[in-house]
């Protein structure tokens, strides 16, 4: 049997801490695909509700309530696909060293944000096609509000959540 040597409590110490926080990383890189998989569930979700809710405040019928949600779920499909060919240009940008290559990889770049660009556009054409004018402008107005306030409610879940990883201000107390 091994005798007891100073600063063996300590190595135990310090490798159970370790062994601790190996496990926590492990655990949060495990959930993240799941925490992902989640979001975009929540965000499909929120798709659904937004279209249902348009269609209803548009007084659509059947038919124009499908070809509606045809149009905005491709639409969000080609914008989708778009960002991530975007991401992968901004990757590559990073990790090109020559300037010719970078160059390259810049134009490409601006002709993905000038594609990204017509995506109002071609909203707004193919709803008026759909719909007709008066339509459009009322789906645009209610589109407007439903989004300010979806972001307002963001933006305070976001406060309470910072509260409670912030806790409350320290209060200065004053010595005389």
């Amino acid at each position: 049997m091994r005798e007891i040597q100073p600063g063996d409590n300590m190595k135990r110490s310090t490798s159970r801490t370790a062994r601790r926080i190996l496990t926590a990383l492990m655990s949060i890189f495990l959930s993240l695909p799941v925490m992902a998989n989640d979001i975009e569930k929540s965000r499909a979700r929120v798709e659904e509700l937004f279209l249902w809710k348009v269609s209803d405040a548009l007084g659509l019928d059947t038919k124009q309530e499908l070809e509606f949600s045809k149009i905005m779920k491709k639409l969000r499909s080609d914008k989708i696909k778009l960002d991530g060919q975007m991401d992968d240009v901004l990757k590559k940008m990073e990790m090109q060293k020559e300037d010719k290559a970078q160059t390259a990889l810049l134009e490409e770049y601006k002709g993905y944000l000038k594609e990204y660009g017509t995506f109002q556009m071609r909203e707004v054409e193919q709803l008026e096609k759909l719909l007709g004018a008066p339509k459009v402008a009322k789906y645009l107005a209610l589109k407007d509000r439903l989004i300010t306030r979806l972001k307002g409610a963001l933006a305070e879940s976001g406060k309470t959540a910072e509260s409670r990883i912030k806790g409350k201000e320290p209060r200065i107390v004053h010595e005389e």
